[in-house]
């Protein structure tokens, strides 16, 4: 169970930083 849990945080923080990266990306082009 706590490996399920790790892997979920993982994955959460995984897609977190995916969409911080697109939110940067998408600032940049506004520019």
């Amino acid at each position: 169970m706590a490996e399920d849990y790790n892997y979920r945080t993982l994955m959460h923080r995984a897609d977190f930083f995916q969409r911080l990266a697109i939110a940067q990306h998408d600032m940049s082009e506004a520019k």
